[in-house]
């Protein structure tokens, strides 16, 4: 997925993504026609799809995030991390997901400024380009 980010597609990545959930975790996702017709489907070039589908050009950064994912414990799908401090497997109740989330932000919060008090601007000086 990651040759969809950096091509910009970010719609289509939507798009895509909506089509394999809907397929579902099935033997079908693992099969180079059904990704091929998934990814058509929801508006990527053919040719440039099947190159990528063909090759090993992601090789590596899909191995990075199978290593990331077992790093963090995964062990099936769905897997969500938060702040790769907090995990959630399976489907979960909204529950827990507000719960994890409400941790995730009060360990964050208050924010600490570290080396004093800086200089604050009084006038337009500090004023971004442009603005």
């Amino acid at each position: 997925m990651r040759w969809l980010f950096r091509s910009n597609f970010r719609v289509l990545v939507h798009s895509l993504r909506i089509r394999i959930n809907r397929c579902g975790i099935c033997w079908r996702i693992g099969n180079r026609g059904e990704l091929l017709r998934l990814a058509v489907e929801a508006g990527l070039d053919r040719d440039e799809t099947a190159a990528v589908l063909d090759s090993d050009a992601f090789d590596a950064e899909v191995r990075a995030d199978i290593a990331l994912a077992q790093a963090f414990g995964a062990t099936g799908v769905p897997f969500f991390v938060f702040d790769r401090k907090y995990a959630v497997s399976g489907a979960q109740e909204t529950a827990l997901f507000t719960e994890v989330l409400d941790q995730a932000w009060a360990d964050g919060q208050p924010l600490t400024v570290v080396g004093g008090a800086g200089v604050a601007c009084e006038d337009d000086s500090c004023a971004a380009p442009g603005s």
